[in-house]
């Protein structure tokens, strides 16, 4: 995976959770707990564009199932623990869907993905993401992954 640079100004567009199976309805959902789930880095994304798109999984690491429904909440931060001052949008684009968010279950032992893109550069810096932290939607805590360099 490429190294998520930050531009002086980015928009990072994110996805909202999909998997195989939506949930059914909202009456009697498990919501996913942070100390059941695992962050990782999804598969590589052949782009269509000049942005950067970065896949990641949520893993269900509880034999239950449970459901997540929403954006999942993204910090960025640099080899220093600084924010990278990113604006977040949900409109979508070429990579990244528009659909509105839905609930989705997670099996138990399965995972839920989300996907972060942003435009080229047009300015440089040197700051670069080289940790991303996560809150699922509608979860209490955040997780937290190194970015590769």
């Amino acid at each position: 995976m490429k190294r998520l640079a930050a531009c002086a100004v980015g928009i990072v567009a994110a996805t909202p959770f999909a998997t195989l199976a939506e949930a059914s309805g909202t009456r009697g959902v498990n919501v996913c707990r942070i100390g059941q789930m695992r962050l990782a880095i999804g598969s590589l994304v052949s782009e269509k564009t000049e942005q950067h798109t970065a896949a990641f999984a949520l893993h269900n690491l509880a034999r239950r199932a449970c459901s997540l429904r929403g954006y999942p909440s993204v910090t960025l931060l640099d080899a220093a623990g600084r924010v990278l001052p990113f604006r977040y949008g949900h409109r979508g684009d070429q990579m990244v869907t528009a659909a509105p968010p839905k609930w989705v279950t997670v099996t138990g032992g399965g995972s839920a993905y989300f996907e972060l893109n942003k435009n080229a550069c047009v300015s440089y810096t040197s700051r670069a993401a080289t940790e991303i932290r996560v809150r699922p939607p509608g979860v209490q805590g955040a997780l937290s992954l190194p970015l590769p360099h």
